[in-house]
């Protein structure tokens, strides 16, 4: 499955989900009727004192399409996720945004 995902950048998926949130009218954080639930996956690189590498589910962080860092207008820029196998919950990524390597991104089921 994870070769067929259209995989962008944290900077693709940024602008495409602030283009999305503009274009429908989104202009509050959990304020889209339908989100789209995105995936960030992070490079085991993000984290050089790990004594193992982590597994893909543990390194990959589900969020919200409008998240407050996607949505127009916006005085915050939060993002809050979680790790796909529940082991890291209500992280802040774009607290880490700048210190992690994001391999790549993707819209879970597909954009719209």
């Amino acid at each position: 499955m994870e070769d067929t995902l259209k995989k962008l950048s944290w900077p693709e998926m940024r602008d495409y989900l602030y283009s999305r949130n503009k274009l429908r009218g989104v202009s509050t954080q959990y304020g889209d009727d339908k989100p789209l639930s995105v995936v960030a996956v992070f490079s085991n690189d993000s984290w050089p004192s790990r004594k193992e590498d982590y597994s893909l589910e543990s390194r990959s962080y589900r969020f919200r399409s409008d998240e407050k860092h996607f949505v127009p207008g916006m005085m915050g820029n939060s993002v809050f996720a979680d790790s796909l196998d529940g082991s890291d919950r209500g992280v802040r990524l774009d607290c880490y945004i700048g210190d992690w390597k994001c391999e790549y991104c993707y819209v879970e089921g597909g954009a719209d």
